[in-house]
């Protein structure tokens, strides 16, 4: 009973439900071994079996439940809690009395009020009896108190409380307070306890969108942008306005980023945006070098053969490389910013340099948490740099001032949202941010995912998990601070793996001494999502949470309480008939036709991903290679049906709808050339050799034998079929869309093949045009006129029925001429 309680009140799961809806029940072994991996206080403990022993004998176990179920009811003043702000409320634990208890509010604006009430006048609302006495969990409707010279307002707040009369009830024989409660404040006119208090808003900023907004934009890894000013051969915050520029002359609302969390200095060549070593601080491989002040005071020689790509051999492989070679250009570009830092710091003793002042500024606004990770980067540089602290902390100043000014951009070119950070979900052990917060993280363990028929033996991370308890003990400050600096940098912050605010699949760093195969361990949703409403609020920033794969209704519910959007993948958006309706979308989410995990559009469609994945041995049986192309090639079908059902809906409202005015003739030919694609199609579809004819159980003894009737099939107009699949998606209720730009290319590379590390060249690869020459692209300028038309003409909810074929316009034959015809097969 006692290490079932321990389990529990450290947040170590017992059952969870499986991708297939099955209950599966977690073995002891490995959620004790979990428990082992939360309990040891080094990395180096977990391997000592004596300690591992000696962690759970029958006192060690009593002593730690008596820490977090029974001292809690000890303080008067939780040390954090939260309450909303359109209700707020506060606990207190008392033993059972009647007395007076005054309180004292300091808000965070400065102001103060003190109250005091009445414990028989307040609810009850939990209770703990512990040596022959009842504790009391108090809430107390704060409304009743406040002075109406005080407006509350959303923030940290902290309280001061004590009991200033009482009368304690008669509890039998043994009527003398533990020493503990004589120490809080039990006897009248005590000094007193106090504590955090939190008020939150119940909902995520949502200012720029509304239930019927329809604003799309474009996702780009920016690594991978490439731009004529710089030949460091890798994408900057330069190519990123140059991008910004593009994307309001088109209409796009918002641009999503990978994240741009500073990564490890000491490895370049691991540049997995998702395994940062701190979330908190930006990658300065990222700044555009020309566009920093010093650039221009720095002697040209100093530059010569790096911004212009024509000059030096180096140089020039860099910039024209067709993935990204990071040690080369690691040291290509730190040399540069060391020599901006030298002219920098050469000016920073003189007073009248406002660009010295504004960094002073920004280290004291930034605090410890930024000396701790220059010191860091100090230890982890190469020695042929052998910089200063200051020189990382000017990396940051100058990263932020870049990506601030890129955020500005947007919001002076009008797109309403702008820039979409990313928040990865953790962090690599050895990193600052970990070392530093040793005091909220379990550096034991690692974040990822259990076994399941994709990854029979499951996913390893290799990220280091929030501890709840420690968060707690911490209250929360890592988790705020976090949250904090990743906001406001951003129009909308995108939470990688939001079921991480719920629970988290930890594996333990070793599998000796019975440590076992790993255990979900749960968080304290309702407190997290407080947290990130408020955060929210304050920086004026959206939330979209990344809800793919398996998620539990509790984060489902909370997601929807509190107006966060759901994060939906088009290949991902499937039910028992095929492909989701596009009215069936869920209105609060960023739809995106793909992402960094799964294959481009054209690619997936010539199943070149499967070859590759079949190239680099990644199938673990012949019969799991075999039914990766039968189900891809169900998934065509369904994509060719949901195209023949829905295709039709938007461009029928754009040609003959009310709107049709607004339509320009240019556009009304490209919708033309779809709608004829998609009118063929459906006729195909549905003739006396229907496909539908095809059972789609037959596929599992052929790869292709959906289509083994229909040479046709491989002769697709594959151009046309994007731009109907991204239009048609795009014409969906979602309030936002998303299209990759290697989408819009018809790049046939994926970003990342989970699973593989040195096989592929993850995270490597550039796009094959700079910003400029993608202006010039009559195809990316075609599907981007398609996704504005389809926002504008599409609603947040309607019933999605196909529209009779007579009802739709037939293009005239000089617009069949004038189309372009470009056959690409499969």
């Amino acid at each position: 009973m006692g290490l079932d309680k321990l389990l529990y009140l450290q947040g170590v799961g017992a059952e969870f439900v499986d991708c297939f809806g099955q209950h599966i029940r977690i073995p002891m072994q490995d959620r004790v071994g979990i428990l082992k991996a939360m309990l040891s206080n080094e990395r180096s403990s977990v391997d000592d079996a004596e300690e591992c022993k000696s962690q759970f004998e029958s006192h060690i176990v009593e002593a730690r439940n008596h820490q977090l179920d029974v001292e809690p009811w000890f303080e008067q003043l939780p040390k954090f809690q939260f309450s909303h702000l359109d209700k707020p409320s506060l606990h207190m634990h008392l033993i059972e009395q009647d007395c007076q208890v005054q309180i004292k509010v300091h808000l965070e604006s400065g102001s103060d009020f003190t109250f005091i009430y009445q414990t028989h006048a307040e609810d009850i609302i939990g209770e703990y009896h512990y040596q022959g006495r009842r504790y009391c969990r108090y809430q107390v409707d704060v409304n009743a108190y406040i002075p109406e010279t005080i407006a509350l307002s959303s923030g940290y707040h902290q309280l001061t409380a004590r009991v200033i009369e009482h009368d304690l009830f008669d509890q039998g024989s043994n009527n003398q307070a533990p020493n503990h409660q004589d120490v809080d404040g039990l006897d009248a006119g005590h000094l007193g306890c106090t504590g955090q208090w939190v008020l939150a808003p119940r909902y995520c900023y949502q200012a720029p969108v509304n239930d019927r907004a329809k604003l799309w934009g474009v996702s780009i890894q920016l690594y991978s942008l490439r731009s004529e000013q710089s030949g460091y051969g890798i994408g900057d915050f330069g190519a990123l306005r140059q991008l910004i520029d593009y994307c309001a002359d088109i209409g796009a609302s918002f641009i999503t980023l990978n994240p741009l969390h500073a990564l490890d200095i000491a490895h370049p060549e691991h540049p997995s945006p998702y395994s940062p070593t701190d979330r908190r601080r930006l990658n300065p491989l990222y700044i555009d070098i020309a566009a920093v002040p010093e650039y221009s005071q720095v002697k040209s020689e100093v530059f010569q053969g790096v911004d212009n790509a024509q000059v030096g051999s180096v140089n020039l492989t860099l910039a024209l490389g067709e993935t990204i070679d990071y040690i080369q250009v690691f040291k290509r570009k730190y040399q540069q910013l060391l020599a901006l830092y030298q002219q920098f710091a050469s000016n920073l003793h003189d007073e009248s340099f406002q660009r010295g002042q504004a960094f002073k500024h920004f280290k004291q606004q930034q605090g410890e948490a930024l000396i701790q990770f220059c010191l860091n980067e100090v230890q982890q540089a190469p020695k042929w740099m052998n910089p200063t602290a200051d020189f990382f902390a000017y990396l940051q100043f100058v990263a932020n001032e870049q990506l601030a000014l890129c955020q500005q951009r947007c919001r002076e070119r009008g797109m309403a949202i702008g820039l979409v950070g990313d928040l990865a979900v953790g962090a690599v052990v050895h990193g600052c941010e970990v070392q530093s917060e040793q005091a909220s993280f379990c550096v034991n363990a690692s974040i990822g995912a259990p076994p399941d028929p994709f990854s029979a033996s499951g996913q390893n991370w290799g990220l280091v998990p929030f501890d709840p308890v420690k968060m707690r003990q911490q209250k929360f400050a890592h988790f705020i601070a976090l949250v904090r600096s990743n906001m406001r940098l951003y129009g909308a912050l995108r939470i990688d793996h939001v079921m991480g605010l719920l629970r988290l699949w930890w594996w333990p760093l070793t599998k000796q001494h019975g440590h076992g195969h790993g255990a979900y361990v749960f968080y304290p949703v309702e407190t997290l999502v407080a947290i990130i409403c408020l955060e929210s609020q304050r920086a004026n920033c959206l939330v979209i949470g990344e809800d793919l794969g398996t998620v539990p209704p509790a984060i489902i519910d909370a997601m929807a309480r509190s107006h966060m959007y759901s994060n939906e993948l088009f290949y991902f958006s499937e039910h028992s008939e095929g492909f989701v309706p596009p009215a069936q979308q869920k209105r609060r989410s960023l739809m995106m036709l793909a992402n960094h995990d799964v294959a481009p559009l054209k690619m997936w469609w010539q199943k070149q991903d499967l070859n590759l994945r079949q190239q680099l041995h990644l199938f673990e049986t012949q019969a799991a290679e075999t039914q990766a192309y039968a189900q891809r090639s169900t998934q065509q079908w369904q994509l060719l049906q949901w195209l023949a059902n829905y295709g039709q809906e938007f461009i029928h409202k754009a040609l003959v709808g009310k709107s049709a005015a607004s339509v320009s003739e240019l556009d009304a030919r490209q919708l033309r050339q779809v709608l004829e694609f998609v009118a063929d199609l459906k006729q195909w579809l549905h003739g006396d050799n229907s496909l539908s004819n095809v059972s789609g159980n037959d596929c599992s003894s052929s790869e292709d034998a959906h289509f083994r009737f229909h040479p046709e099939f491989f002769e697709l107009n594959t151009d046309t079929l994007i731009c109907a699949w991204i239009a048609t998606a795009a014409s969906g209720s979602a309030n936002l869309f998303s299209v990759q730009l290697a989408d819009l290319l018809d790049d046939s590379q994926c970003v990342n093949i989970p699973g593989t590390w040195k096989q592929y060249s993850n995270w490597q690869q550039r796009l094959p045009y700079t910003v400029s020459q993608i202006r010039q692209l009559a195809k990316v300028r075609q599907r981007t006129s398609l996704i504005s038309l389809a926002r504008a003409m599409s609603t947040s909810i309607e019933a999605c029925s196909p529209i009779a074929s007579g009802a739709i316009p037939e293009p005239g034959a000089d617009e069949r001429e004038a189309a372009p015809q470009i056959n690409n097969s499969l």
